[in-house]
């Protein structure tokens, strides 16, 4: 029974509730507290206040696009003028609309001429009107990103910046233009004299003066779909590339060198290289710009490849993983280290210990009634490029391409013996015995030895703790041939610690549950841990 309350403090809890309940007078409240806010947290406030979306094209800067109407911030704070003309710090970050009044406003009123600038032109439209602003401002520009840019008027009001402003902070910066003005006549002058400091240039579409002295001082250097009287030879493009020991990024999309029959036998080290992102229409370019190249083996390099198979008899159909990637560890560091594979269709992505370094290939616009490569020369041509990897993850991802037979697959398995976890997705149960590759008595295709001779028997997965197979839909027979292969391993030691079995409500399923009850209980007993079996949808 709850305690009675006493009189005294049932009155004292009324009238507390008729404060409460009365109407609050905004003429007591005073200023609101907004203004005593610190510029920063202001800063975060408004930035959260409209949905963005990040449009980071393979480039290390993090760009925002914005699809909804901006917000003005004086219709959210009474007080806003007063915070911004006080707080210029507020305005280090500038994400120019389309009209370009907040550019305007900023930094020909108050801003202080101390304060650095980033200043973003989502829409470029307003640059022809702000070339004075920009020029009188230049010397405190740190960051200028232009993430598209389609008028060859406003190409030249920018050129007349860089050729006559001197700009000693700038160290990013993005010119992205659209494909469509690459066949003007036109290249971006830039001084190096004006721009000491820069460190990081993004050109896509633009023609690029290799013989500029900014060159040897980049971090990040990324070259789109150049045209072909921009396009220098391998020996040229490995000499100037040899100058850029402070390179950590970069991107060729489509704007290789040339290369002829005679090869340069250079090869540069790029000790500082991080990310480099490759794409191309013909393999060959991408082997020969990763066969000139020298990576620290003790840095986390990631690598993303990129080929482009739209047109018929694709040279890759026939040449496969060696035209595009070389067969030495010594080119990317990766091969001798990755832990984790995993194998999409026609593509695939290694990673090192951690996560940390990466190599992916991936294929666009395949025309598979055109393509010569499939699934199993790609397995086959993977276990070549990685056998001196020590990798203990494996993932098979098929969604379209043809099961490959499990012969296939053992012996793409078999250069990876330390492999503990092993997970296909997009298994076909119904295929001659699916579960091959699992048997610990297997020594070659064909050849099997009883367990009577335990000295003898071998597997291609003899470190194997953790399976997961997805189904592509349910076969009668399937979980007795599961229990009987995990039996045979359980005789011969090899207890995995944990299975799952997805199967899919697809088709007939009319056996399912009575093959469940027949071996569920034996399957659960021969796993060390969890054994698992669901149906998904």
């Amino acid at each position: 029974m709850s305690p009675i309350p006493s009189p005294r403090r049932s009155v004292a809890l009324n009238q507390e509730c008729t404060e409460l309940s009365k109407p609050v007078d905004s003429r007591q409240l005073g200023k609101p507290t907004i203004q005593k806010f610190p510029a920063e947290l202001l800063l975060m406030i408004f930035k959260h206040m409209v949905e963005t979306e990040v449009v980071r094209d393979l480039a290390p800067w993090k760009l925002y696009r914005s699809y909804k109407k901006w917000l003005p911030a004086s219709s959210t704070c009474k007080y806003w003028r007063e915070i911004a003309t006080t707080s210029p710090s507020l305005w280090r970050v500038i994400d120019v609309g389309s009209t370009g009044e907040v550019l305007g406003n900023s930094l020909d009123k108050f801003l202080p001429d101390d304060v650095t600038l980033e200043i973003t032109f989502h829409d470029p439209a307003p640059i022809p009107f702000f070339v004075s602003t920009l020029h009188k401002n230049a010397h405190r520009i740190e960051k200028l990103i232009i993430p598209e840019l389609d008028d060859r008027d406003i190409l030249s009001g920018l050129t007349s910046i860089f050729c006559w402003s001197s700009m000693p902070k700038l160290k990013e910066l993005w010119v992205n233009t659209v494909p469509r003005t690459r066949d003007h006549d036109f290249q971006p002058f830039i001084r190096p004299d004006l721009v000491p400091n820069l460190q990081a240039v993004h050109f896509t579409h633009l023609r690029v003066n290799w013989g500029s002295p900014i060159i040897p001082n980049l971090r990040a250097l990324s070259l789109g779909c150049s045209p072909a009287q921009d396009r220098c030879y391998l020996d040229q493009f490995l000499s100037i590339m040899a100058t850029c020991q402070r390179l950590e990024f970069l991107k060729i999309d489509r704007a290789f060198p040339i290369f002829g029959e005679d090869q340069s036998k250079m090869s540069i080290a790029l000790p500082r290289l991080r990310e480099v992102y490759l794409t191309a229409d013909d393999p060959r370019e991408v082997h020969h710009v990763l066969s000139h190249i020298r990576f620290d083996p003790s840095v986390n390099i990631d690598v993303h490849i990129r080929i482009n198979v739209d047109r018929p008899n694709h040279p890759f159909g026939n040449t496969g993983i060696a035209s595009v990637i070389p067969y030495d560890a010594a080119c990317i560091p990766v091969l001798e280290a990755a832990t984790r594979v995993v194998v999409r269709d026609e593509d695939f992505e290694c990673w090192g210990p951690g996560g940390y370094g990466r190599l992916a290939l991936t294929f666009v616009n395949i025309n598979m009634s055109r393509w010569g490569y499939a699934f199993p020369d790609l397995l086959r041509d993977l276990g070549d490029l990685l056998s001196r990897a020590p990798v203990t993850e494996l993932t098979i991802h098929q969604d379209w391409s043809e099961c490959p037979d499990p012969i296939v697959i053992h012996f793409f398995v078999r250069d990876f013996p330390r492999i503990t976890a092993f997970t296909h997705y997009g298994l076909e149960p119904d295929q001659s015995d699916p579960l091959f590759i699992f048997s610990p008595y297997t020594v070659c295709p064909g050849r099997v030895v009883p367990p009577s001779f335990p000295d003898t028997y071998a597997t291609s997965l003899p470190n194997l703790c953790n399976l997961r197979l997805d189904l592509r839909y349910w076969h009668d027979g399937f979980l007795i041939e599961l229990r009987d292969c995990l039996r045979a391993r359980s005789d011969a030691g090899f207890i995995l610690d944990d299975v799952c079995i997805s199967v899919p409500r697809i088709g007939n399923m009319d056996g399912f549950e009575a093959e469940r009850q027949l071996v569920a209980a034996e399957l659960e007993e021969l796993v060390r841990g969890d054994f698992i079996l669901k149906l998904t949808d």
